[in-house]
């Protein structure tokens, strides 16, 4: 999955499913509140830097901020699905 890092980063959640499918899972991170009094740009901010849900796939996963782009890429499924069955 991370040899498709650069096609999938900074792009929102449709073009991510044409792109790899439906996710075999998801899941979503504990987010904190924005600052209380945030200014309208203090919260676009927070949106956009605040990772959200994590969309698993067996090779790999996609983390997406409260805004819906993705912003991270890894391949670290170990933690999210079960191993396959056919390893020993």
């Amino acid at each position: 999955m991370t040899s498709l890092r650069t096609r999938i980063v900074h792009q929102d959640k449709a073009t991510v499913q044409a792109l790899l499918g439906r996710p075999a899972k998801v899941g979503y991170w504990t987010t904190t509140r924005p600052p209380q009094n945030a200014s309208t740009a203090m919260l676009a901010e927070f949106r956009a830097r605040t990772l959200d849900e994590i969309w698993i796939y067996p090779t790999g996963r996609v983390h997406f901020t409260l805004d819906g782009r993705a912003a991270k890429v890894d391949d670290k499924t170990a933690y999210d699905l079960p191993p396959a069955p056919n390893i020993v």
